[in-house]
């Protein structure tokens, strides 16, 4: 056979294999080369998300490390990590591993279809990082689609905004009016909202949007369920209590507000003088 003739050949033959050998095999092959350790890390990332789904904390922490471990640069299995350890209430680790992953990539949390922003959200604020949890809600809410998760999520917004003191009232009072919009009323919402136009001053509003919120359900009941420390619960219980009349009750809840500190001390103390005269 001549030269030409075996070069020929050749070169079908590769053809063949080429054309033969799938595309991602050979995407990933290439990907292997230029990060070495990626097809490790994939594989450990797939079995912590499944764990993760599974509520398997443990098992997804393991593999996260895993990960970790084989490329430290990686943002995604930080947040992974950081969400298995606020599943075992480990607040301090996940708040860390929630940082690091932010701080890697911004936008790790984004993807609506993982889910990741509303629990890191939620794990951040359980852990006290209130300002972290405003962050990651900023870049959630953005992204989501209108609906019943979102109102939810605009509330806990509301919430949160309305911890950092009078510099974020009026971005509270509209989170607020954003989760009520277009469907049904929250208690918890409506309680938030009374709180927030009683502290802007509107208290005949707060007073009718309070009565709003405690038409089905006990004020105790409807503060205690927020995800916010306790002194703001007291300050929900405070108003409803005064909207039903109970002004002892409305009394005690705002020298809680009181005792605590913080930036809504000084208006609870004005709250708690008026209710006595």
């Amino acid at each position: 056979m001549s030269p030409f003739r075996r070069l020929a050949v050749f070169a079908a033959t590769l053809l063949m294999v080429v054309s033969t050998t799938p595309t991602a095999q050979a995407g990933d092959f290439w990907e292997e080369v230029r990060t070495p350790g990626l097809r490790a890390w994939r594989a450990a990332m797939d079995e912590a998300r499944q764990a993760l789904r599974n509520r398997r904390f443990a098992v997804a922490r393991a593999k996260a490390d895993e990960a970790i471990a084989r490329l430290p640069s990686r943002a995604e299995a930080y947040a992974v990590r950081g969400l298995a350890a606020a599943g075992e209430r480990d607040h301090q680790a996940a708040t860390s591993d929630l940082r690091q992953a932010l701080a890697l990539d911004e936008a790790v949390l984004d993807d609506p279809l993982a889910g990741y922003g509303a629990r890191a959200a939620t794990a951040l604020a359980r852990a006290g990082a209130f300002a972290d949890a405003i962050g990651v809600l900023e870049r959630t809410l953005g992204r989501m689609r209108p609906g019943g998760g979102r109102r939810a999520l605009y509330g806990f917004y509301g919430d949160l905004l309305q911890l950092q003191g009078p510099e974020r009232l009026a971005e509270a009072m509209r989170a607020y009016r954003e989760a009520l919009r277009g469907g049904p009323s929250d208690a918890g919402v409506l309680l938030g909202l009374a709180l927030a136009e009683h502290r802007a001053g509107d208290r005949a509003a707060s007073m009718t949007t309070a009565r709003r919120a405690l038409s089905s359900r006990n004020v105790t009941l409807i503060a205690g369920s927020r995800q916010v420390p306790r002194p703001a619960q007291a300050a929900r219980r405070a108003v409803g209590l005064a909207a039903i009349g109970d002004v002892a009750g409305a009394r005690g809840a705002w020298a809680e507000v009181v005792a605590a500190g913080g930036p809504w001390a000084e208006h609870a103390a004005g709250a708690r003088s008026a209710l006595r005269r």
